[in-house]
């Protein structure tokens, strides 16, 4: 009968949960006038308003460019070096270039003789003093800007930010207020009020914060990010989804949007739009370490271990002391049955933390796969060294010792499994297993029993307990036990196959074509295609039994005991000629098997071929001597040789 083994594949991947991430700052304070009353020359007339949308839209590099032009041609126009610093120093956060750091003290020395005392001069000095983690002297500069200006949009929401960030968001959240209180138009401190709502958990009020921040510059694409954050934490994913989609239409080339918007597609479950998310994103930014990690691991949700594979191949090579990634990368290789590469990507993972016992369990899972039992036995022994605790590596062994015939060493893990995790219905069945090999019914039919009971919708577990109770002829309740396995699972073949078999033994042969059949629509093979045509047969169907015998054989030419069966229905429909010829190959298949050369001497002699049927029944006595066909061979022998004489 057949039975199923099982086995566990521990892994250790990421998390599924979407991390949506809430940017910090966004756009800037009201635009600065132009400087000076002349007229621009007409090669840098707009320049300066070209600048300020690349800045806005955080393309630091672009804005350098076109400021570092503006610069050339108009020395003293000190907005434009201002603008011109900052986009330095923006970059320098993103990149941290320290290059960029050095422009920007560079600009700030050229502005020392140009607008020194000015609010935009310390608000600058203030962002180099953050840049070089000196959170106190950029507060004090931000705090001597708003002195020098108290309007200063600037330094009033970069005063707030380093506040936050110095644990004093109390005070952050007093100055924002009290400014947009001055300037309810100022969508950047309505949006950095929001962040420090939501972070003290006002929600309702930030949201409201983002939604005016927004409706001041419809362009301003953060506060929809924030919304859509705010919308993710409440279980909103639509409001999310349509936030983010927001963000991705204001701004195309946002990594994070198109990040968060797929987060949202993930966690809806719609992984074709989420994957086109994250391919956006790898695009956009080709190093982004977060781009690659959410692709492979939403490609591996949608099944295309494929593209999952290639997308952390890549994200190995940025990453090449991540055992996580290698570790996914293994399992994935493992799943698409490339098991030497899984093999070697668990070992890169061991190299990197030899002490991993998933990692030596998923090791012995590839090596077990492989029917390579020696080495599954010695990684799964060796995950038990490296931490005793970790349960799932007595049941792997146990598993492991049982296909490789240990029976006694088998028997050992598997009770140590059941005893570390009485729940695990696993071990229970592999433990009924062995105990159904080692022909201890009563002991399998209990351990089957322990495992229903921890998995009581597990078909399978149910189909191993009818086939132990059908072992011990108990017919009744292995009956009963299969009815239930297919009430669970209508396509378990080994169910529909038993029960089929289970109702021949019974006699009720119209009972057993209906289940043979179905095992044999759900898993054609030679041995269920044999029992339906022996079932056909008995239900008085001989031509159906014929093309199933013939189905036998063209799935398995050599399977002997179809070639039998199919010469016994010739011979029962009187083409005994055929059933020589059909004996024939069953006695080339099985030479000695005495029986197949006792039915052709029984064909040759109903066929009238004497002289061949005293062969084939002499043969029979000299193979077997004691057979049951014995006596009565021994008969028609004599039979045979009396009408000789």
């Amino acid at each position: 009968m057949p039975l199923r083994f099982l086995f566990a594949a521990a892994l250790a991947l990421v998390a599924c949960a979407p991390a949506l991430w809430a940017a910090e700052t966004g756009g800037t304070a009201s635009d600065p006038t132009d400087a000076g009353d002349e007229a621009r020359p007409e090669r840098t007339e707009g320049l300066h308003e070209q600048a300020m949308e690349h800045f806005r839209l955080d393309k630091y590099g672009e804005a350098i460019t076109v400021l570092e032009t503006l610069v050339k041609a108009e020395p003293g126009n000190t907005e434009a070096l201002v603008l011109l610093g900052r986009s330095h120093l923006a970059r320098y956060l993103d990149e941290e270039d320290a290059a960029d750091l050095a422009k920007g003290k560079q600009i700030i020395d050229l502005l020392e003789d140009k607008i020194a005392g000015s609010a935009d001069l310390a608000h600058l000095k203030g962002k180099v003093a953050l840049a070089q983690g000196q959170t106190e002297a950029a507060i004090e500069l931000y705090r001597k800007a708003i002195e020098i200006e108290p309007g200063h949009s600037l330094a009033v929401n970069s005063l707030a930010i380093a506040l936050s960030a110095s644990e004093e968001r109390a005070e952050a959240l007093r100055l924002l207020e009290g400014f947009v209180g001055q300037h309810p138009h100022d969508a950047v401190a309505l949006y950095n009020l929001g962040c420090l709502l939501a972070l003290d958990g006002n929600t309702k009020d930030a949201a409201r914060r983002y939604r005016e921040a927004a409706d001041e510059r419809p362009w301003f694409a953060s506060p929809y990010n924030n919304l859509g954050c705010l919308a993710f934490a409440a279980g909103d994913l639509d409001e999310a989804a349509r936030a983010f989609e927001k963000v991705t239409t204001l701004r195309p080339d946002s990594p994070l949007g198109w990040h968060n918007l797929g987060c949202i597609y993930e966690a809806r479950e719609e992984y074709d739009k989420a994957i086109e998310a994250f391919m956006k994103v790898v695009e956009l930014r080709p190093d982004a370490v977060f781009g690659h990690e959410r692709l492979g691991h939403v490609c591996e949700l949608a099944g295309d271990y494929d593209q999952a594979l290639h997308t952390l191949e890549r994200l190995a090579s940025m990453r090449p002391e991540a055992a996580d990634v290698r570790f996914r990368i293994g399992y994935l290789d493992e799943q698409l049955g490339r098991y030497p590469e899984a093999a070697m990507a668990y070992k890169q993972v061991l190299r990197m933390k030899p002490d991993s016992p998933t990692a030596y369990t998923n090791l012995g899972n590839v090596y077990l796969k492989q029917r390579e039992f020696n080495q599954a036995i010695e990684n799964y022994a060796r995950a038990i060294e490296v931490n005793p605790a970790y349960a799932s590596a007595y049941y792997n062994l146990g598993t492991a010792l049982l296909e490789a015939g240990r029976y006694d060493e088998a028997q050992v893990r598997l009770e140590d499994a059941v005893r570390r995790t009485p729940d695990d219905a696993r071990a229970y069945n592999n433990l009924g297993n062995l105990h159904f090999i080692k022909g201890r019914l009563t002991d399998a039919v209990a351990a089957y029993t322990l495992a229903i009971k921890q998995a009581p919708n597990d078909a399978l577990y149910r189909s191993n307990l009818g086939t132990a109770l059908y072992h011990a002829k108990d017919l009744d309740a292995a009956a009963g036990a299969f009815e239930t396995a297919i009430a669970k699972d209508a396509n378990l073949f080994d169910a529909r196959y038993n029960l089929g078999l289970l109702r021949y033994d019974q006699g009720r042969y119209t009972e057993a074509v209906e289940q043979l059949t179905e095992a044999v629509r759900i898993g054609e093979t030679d041995a269920a295609q044999n029992s339906l045509a022996n079932a056909l047969l008995m239900a008085g169907r001989t031509d159906a039994a014929i093309a199933a015998y013939q189905r036998a054989i063209e799935i398995n030419p050599r399977y002997a005991p179809a070639w039998k069966n199919l010469g016994a229905a010739c011979t029962a429909q009187g083409d005994f000629q055929r059933a020589v010829d059909i004996y024939d190959e069953a006695v080339k298949l099985e030479p000695q098997n005495a029986d197949n050369v006792y039915r052709r001497g029984q064909a040759y002699d109903r066929a009238g071929v004497s002289d061949k049927a005293k062969a084939d029944y002499s043969a029979y006595i000299r193979m077997a001597p004691d057979g049951p066909h014995a006596d009565a061979v021994k008969e028609r022998l004599r039979q045979l040789q009396s009408k000789l004489n």
